[in-house]
């Protein structure tokens, strides 16, 4: 009998930065590590993005304009509180605790290395 070889569905990366060439960084490393990226420049597109398409982890900045990355956070952990989608801050803020306590599940300090960022979403 041969053996059945099927492929399991990419995960869905939203990334969130108001910054243009950490975006497409972002999109271009996530999407040469075989996720699914979806991009967005500020926390009121992601939010869009995220109510119309499956999103699977969100990666965000968190000083935006407009909507923060902390609101974000919330409101995503609010639209989907029978399902867990992991959230992790990718910032120049040393704050920790606070980006933690809002309901981040990671939290990388820029600058931060391609193989740390992978290594975070695949744990």
């Amino acid at each position: 009998m041969k053996a059945v070889s099927r492929s399991l569905p990419k995960a869905h990366v939203l990334v969130v930065d108001d910054e243009a060439p950490i975006l497409e960084w972002l999109r271009e490393l996530l999407s040469r590590a075989g996720f699914e990226v979806s991009a967005a420049g500020d926390g009121a597109e992601a939010l869009e993005r995220f109510q119309v398409q499956k999103t699977d982890i969100v990666v965000t900045d968190i000083l935006m304009e407009g909507m923060d990355g902390y609101t974000l956070c919330r409101e995503i952990k609010q639209r989907s509180p029978h399902e867990f989608i992991p959230v992790i801050f990718m910032t120049a803020l040393p704050d920790i605790e606070k980006g933690l306590d809002c309901g981040a599940d990671e939290y990388l300090i820029k600058p931060v290395r391609s193989e740390e960022v992978i290594a975070r979403i695949h744990s």
